[in-house]
């Protein structure tokens, strides 16, 4: 089934409001975050770095000065099939991720309720997040409470 543009724009607004909600999980003083995701109707392909394409957020545990990204994924109905992305994507943020950078990828994935309040978040370093099987019932240990992030390295 083909998807029309103002469902394709809708998506893409729930997306933005579910970066927006994580990068509010990383609060001051521990956090700062370094690079933000800009509203979809700003963005101009042309424009994108590697990094924007292929993260969300980067973000600096203030303490230790970690720095680390983490890419958003909002799914607002899931199924035992649906997958946290597509082969597409999983490529890119691998190619980024063992290539590109030095840093650590984190996944967060919101699932039901809406963007900025989802039911339930799942969230865990990539490499719990790879392989094969990129269906979400895959990973639902990764349940994490809706709240701001402490040592969020720690998980991987």
């Amino acid at each position: 089934m083909r998807r029309n543009f103002e469902e394709k724009e809708q998506d893409k607004e729930k997306g933005y409001q579910f970066e927006c909600l994580i990068e509010s999980l990383f609060k001051k003083p521990d956090f700062t975050v370094l690079n933000r995701p800009h509203h979809y109707r700003e963005r101009r392909r042309r424009d994108l770095t590697e990094e924007d394409i292929a993260t969300d957020l980067k973000v600096r545990h203030n303490k230790t000065n970690i720095e680390f990204y983490v890419q958003c994924k909002y799914h607002s109905e899931i199924d035992e099939e649906t997958k946290w992305t597509d082969r597409k994507h999983f490529r890119i943020y691998l190619d980024f991720y063992e290539n590109k950078t030095n840093l650590d990828l984190f996944i967060a994935v919101g699932i039901g309720g809406t963007a900025e309040n989802p039911n339930r978040l799942l969230f865990g370093h990539f490499n719990e997040f790879h392989g094969e099987n990129l269906r979400i019932s895959t990973y639902e240990s990764k349940n994490r409470p809706i709240q701001p992030f402490k040592l969020v390295w720690k998980i991987k």
